[in-house]
């Protein structure tokens, strides 16, 4: 066909290429494929009510980056800090608290960075909670108290203890009556004696 001027024009092809069309369709494809797995594992859409909402042992254990602690019985901690004990038996009871420090005061440049370990007061994370036997040398039950100083374990009915150093090289104990089915309150201080 010529136009005016005497050159030729040629014509736009009037086939649609559908290999465009199938490559958009795959990655559509992918893309949602992607989004339902990331959906069912958690991973989108988190909100806060989500990490306050209650945490079941059998939930807890199937989640990815869950920790099950060695104690009696196990805990699990998911990565977000919740925690739940394995359920416990009829004769079963709770021993929880909280351990504190007493010390020298915080550095003030220390703690205002959110570094708040001993040798400062308050609330001692990471501390290693052990409760032994009757004849005080057999370890019933032990765990580590998280980053608030809290603690829990789950121990048989009757006769515990808990032998601590406290203010220089003295060895304390508490005894501990666990109550089958009820939950015993025991919090510990760790004192140095330094003011």
């Amino acid at each position: 066909m010529d136009n005016q001027l005497g050159q030729t024009s040629e014509k736009l092809p009037t086939r649609f290429d559908f290999k465009y069309v199938k490559f958009i369709v795959i990655i559509l494809g992918l893309f949602v494929v992607g989004v339902a797995f990331l959906y069912q594992q958690g991973w989108l859409f988190k909100t806060k009510e989500d990490e306050s909402k209650p945490l079941t042992w059998e939930e807890c254990i199937k989640l990815s980056g869950s920790r099950v602690l060695q104690t009696y019985p196990a805990q699990c901690v998911v990565p977000d800090g919740r925690s739940v004990v394995e359920p416990i038996g009829v004769e079963d009871g709770i021993v929880e608290g909280t351990v504190r420090f007493i010390g020298a005061p915080c550095n003030p440049d220390t703690a205002g960075a959110g570094y708040k370990v001993p040798p400062c007061d308050g609330p001692y994370p990471n501390y290693d909670v052990v409760i032994y036997k009757e004849d005080k040398t057999t370890i019933a039950a032990k765990t580590t108290s998280d980053h608030q100083g809290n603690f829990k374990l789950v121990l048989p009915a009757g006769t515990y203890y808990f032998l601590y150093k406290s203010i220089g090289t003295k060895i304390r104990e508490l005894t501990i009556v666990v109550k089958a089915g009820q939950t015993t309150q025991q919090n510990l201080t760790i004192d140095t004696g330094i003011r």
